[in-house]
């Protein structure tokens, strides 16, 4: 069986100017912003870091998602993304949260899910990706 990996950094998101904001991590980014056309290539390196890429990572987001589901804090979240994009089971909703505009704060929410078997409402990560959802939302009724 597959494991998430909770080690793996997720770099993506400093190559692109409008994910950098919700970073909490400060670095000089000076040096990557000629290579902003590089995130996407980026994103799915980091992907496929966090699951791997044997047959096994295909049922791994069910496994991980089962055991997530019932988190009061990651449930706000997967409704918040099941409102945005009309999905109407959670699990779709979840997956979604793998996609390249939140997959950098999903995967450290996740990782401190891991860890402490709870995500904190108080996490900055947890409050920066439910930001960056009621953000794209806000803006698609403008």
């Amino acid at each position: 069986m597959s494991t998430y990996k909770t080690k793996i950094i997720i770099t993506y998101p400093y190559y692109d100017p409008e994910l950098r904001p919700f970073l909490t991590d400060k670095f000089d980014l000076e040096d990557v912003l000629e290579f902003e056309d590089m995130a996407e290539m980026i994103y799915r390196n980091d992907f496929l870091s966090i699951f791997g890429t044997d047959e096994e990572c295909v049922s791994f987001p069910k496994e991980l998602f089962n055991q997530i589901r019932n988190d009061e804090c990651m449930d706000q979240i997967i409704q918040l993304i099941k409102k945005k994009h009309s999905c109407k089971e959670d699990e779709d909703a979840f997956i979604y949260l793998f996609s390249y505009d939140y997959m950098f704060l999903t995967h450290k929410c996740i990782c401190s899910f891991l860890e402490n078997r709870k995500l904190s409402g108080d996490e900055i990560d947890f409050i920066n990706l439910k930001k960056l959802i009621e953000k794209e939302n806000n803006t698609m009724g403008a």
